[in-house]
């Protein structure tokens, strides 16, 4: 996020109609935790009360089973512990930071927030202001004649969003008045969705980020900030995030998101080819253009597919300087992971970035993406997501299939490069799992063979 915020000068929000929290933003920024949860519940109200608009948004994840976040959780150590919330004057627990990681946990106390807030007691923190709680539905909130009237709103209700973070662009996108929104929140993840889908959200509207704690608060201005960006790189935003490494899908070994963001600034070509994951049905050649981002990334930008950049780094530390010379001695302690992933690795990244591009870049809708995990990235095992790593066979049965015969020093040039398109159709074969020259990249979703012409 850094890297975006010093594109551009975000002097402080001076006021701002309508606020949005991202829901547990708020239990993070709360000091000294109340002893019992009506207390809390109490707490949460007047914290987000302050903060002086005519609309407040407080917005939930949502907990689906089974999340495709299955990998991220486990790295937090969260647990999934049945819990309940009887009624306000129940004893939290000692440790309440370790069960913020319990989704059961944070889904009973979402929903012990909506029922408490409907007491009528609520009414002198709400007043005048009007307060929207989104979890598996949209609760509004107002105070009448010292009474709390809580309904559904439609407007802002859907079924289908998960994450708080595509939740926070849907209610953005449901507002069409001329108004200065701010959105509080952690999650550096929201600045690349809201960028991605800020050509969609009515042009009137303002919005602001506001994020950290304590001193190292600070303001984004989020529609100056697309305007310096413009389009087609906001919109390739969320696919780079993606694929670079996010809760959702593993990163490129020590390649981080500087290099990736500085290879994708400067080139239209890539911008355009991430835009266009988003899309229902996806031609070869964007993958192809993909692929070669990822060679670049890796420093060959020169090279079009993996499985050639893999031999080339590997030949150049590695390459044999003549027939007699010990080849095991010399790759002893060699460490894989400085290699590209294979093609048969990438286009499991890859279909799984498409799949995460799908939910961020369509934020705005209803249903952002009808995309299945089991075709994307991802297979079910014990009600649990777990990452697709490649597909096909991990290594050749044959040491005779990854042989390339060496070449005699007065062999003709045409000679030499037959030898040399076999060590490449030989890298070919051993990722590969094609049937007749066909790849998974030859398929739209639906399953149907895209015809090239």
């Amino acid at each position: 996020m850094k890297l975006l915020e010093t594109k551009v000068e975000s002097e402080g929000l001076l006021t701002s109609n309508d606020v949005i929290y991202y829901g547990f933003f708020i239990l993070h920024l709360m000091k000294d935790v109340p002893k019992l949860f009506g207390n809390i519940s109490k707490k949460i109200v007047q914290m987000a009360s302050r903060s002086g608009v005519n609309q407040i948004h407080i917005v939930f994840n949502r907990y689906f089973s089974p999340p495709i976040k299955d990998y991220e959780h486990e790295l937090r150590n969260a647990n999934d512990s049945a819990f309940e919330i009887s009624g306000p004057d129940q004893v939290r627990p000692a440790d309440f930071s370790k069960e913020l990681k319990n989704s059961k946990f944070k889904e009973s106390l979402v929903r012990f927030l909506i029922n408490d807030w409907a007491r009528d007691e609520f009414a002198p923190f709400i007043g005048s202001k009007t307060i929207l709680i989104n979890f598996d539905y949209c609760y509004r909130f107002e105070a009448l004649n010292s009474k709390v009237i809580r309904a559904i709103d439609n407007g802002f209700s859907y079924g289908s969003h998960e994450e708080a973070d595509t939740k926070i662009v849907y209610h953005l996108s449901r507002i069409d008045v001329n108004c200065n929104v701010l959105i509080r929140c952690f999650d550096t993840d929201i600045l690349i969705i809201l960028l991605g889908n800020m050509k969609k959200i009515c042009s009137t509207l303002k919005v602001w980020l506001k994020v950290g704690v304590g001193n190292s608060q600070r303001h984004i201005n989020v529609t100056k900030l697309y305007e310096y960006l413009r389009e087609p790189l906001s919109s390739a935003l969320p696919g780079y995030n993606a694929l670079s490494g996010c809760d959702f899908n593993p990163a490129c070994f020590r390649k981080g998101k500087s290099r990736p963001w500085k290879i994708i600034e400067n080139s239209l070509k890539y911008q355009e080819a991430f835009s266009n994951l988003s899309e229902m049905h996806l031609s070869h050649d964007t993958f192809a253009v993909i692929e070669e981002f990822v060679c670049q990334m890796y420093g060959m930008p020169n090279v079009k597919t993996v499985n050639e950049a893999r031999i080339i780094i590997f030949n150049k530390n590695y390459k044999a300087k003549s027939k007699n010379e010990s080849f095991r001695e010399q790759v002893r302690n060699y460490d894989a992971s400085n290699l590209l992933p294979c093609q048969s690795e990438l286009r499991q990244q890859l279909l799984r970035t498409r799949y995460i591009m799908n939910l961020w870049g369509n934020a705005c809708l209803e249903r952002p993406t009808d995309l299945s995990p089991h075709e994307h990235g991802w297979s079910e095992k014990d009600r649990c997501y777990e990452f697709v790593w490649f597909t096909g066979d991990q290594l050749q049965k044959l040491v005779d299939d990854i042989i390339v015969q060496p070449v005699d020093e007065d062999s003709s040039n045409e000679k030499k490069s037959d030898a040399e398109n076999d060590v490449w159709e030989a890298s070919s074969d051993m990722e590969s799992d094609d049937d007749d020259g066909i790849t998974e990249f030859d398929y739209d979703c639906s399953g149907e063979k895209i015809n090239e012409e």
